[in-house]
């Protein structure tokens, strides 16, 4: 709430009803960092985790407005979306987090084209390992 409503007003810092604790910040930042860390997204963004445990103490050294837009900006990454995140202002990249998918498909244990009517009824599969 409070970085949507600092997106229309830049120098709006947080206030009391806001109810933004430094220390729920901190929380939230090692949350993402150990989700990063321990979960299928330290295969695919590696270089984002790095980043992030790297730049820790950069973070706790921002002030809780910055804290806010950072924590956003890094739950981008989450959404896996073709969009990027802006880590700058911990140090980090401009554009982090862009998931793309290899087209090596060498690997692959399955690779199917799958033509689906409209409505979902009918579907035909061809697997392309097969072909």
């Amino acid at each position: 709430m409070f970085v949507q409503r600092a997106k229309e007003n830049k120098n709006l810092e947080i206030v009391k009803s806001d109810k933004i604790e430094t220390e729920d910040l901190i929380y939230l930042y090692d949350v993402f960092l150990n989700k990063l860390k321990n979960t299928i997204y330290c295969i695919c963004l590696e270089t984002q985790e790095k980043t992030l445990t790297e730049k820790r103490e950069t973070f706790l050294e921002l002030s809780n407005e910055e804290k806010c837009f950072m924590l956003s900006e890094i739950l981008h990454m989450f959404q896996c979306k073709s969009g990027s995140s802006d880590l700058r202002l911990i140090g980090g990249a401009g554009k982090a987090g862009i998931l793309v998918m290899s087209n090596n498909i060498t690997k692959c244990n399955q690779i199917s084209i799958i033509n689906q009517s409209p409505t979902g009824i009918y579907e035909q599969e061809i697997n392309l390992k097969t072909v």
